[in-house]
């Protein structure tokens, strides 16, 4: 019988999260697709129509779709509140 060392154990244990961690973003990405949210081929590039040069992250984030934004880092709701009371 071999005995049970700790790398043995180590190795096991990386193994079997390796396994789940698989197992779990195919699960999320199958999710997402059925959503419209995730699609492989929109990644690959876009289309523009004028002469400038894109850059890699112009590329990437135009990749994303139109409807992707930006959110603010914070959130000054003081002039949130003053701009709702104004309409």
């Amino acid at each position: 019988m071999v005995p049970i060392t700790v790398v043995c154990v180590r190795r096991f244990l990386a193994t079997k999260e390796q396994q789940e961690r698989s197992r779990v973003q195919e699960r999320h990405l199958h999710k997402l697709r059925l959503l419209g949210l995730y699609d492989d081929k929109h990644v690959e590039g876009t289309l523009h129509f004028s002469s400038m040069q894109l850059t890699q992250a112009e590329t990437e984030i135009l990749a994303r779709g139109l409807d992707y934004c930006f959110y603010p880092h914070r959130l000054n709701l003081l002039k949130i509140k003053l701009e709702f009371e104004k309409t």
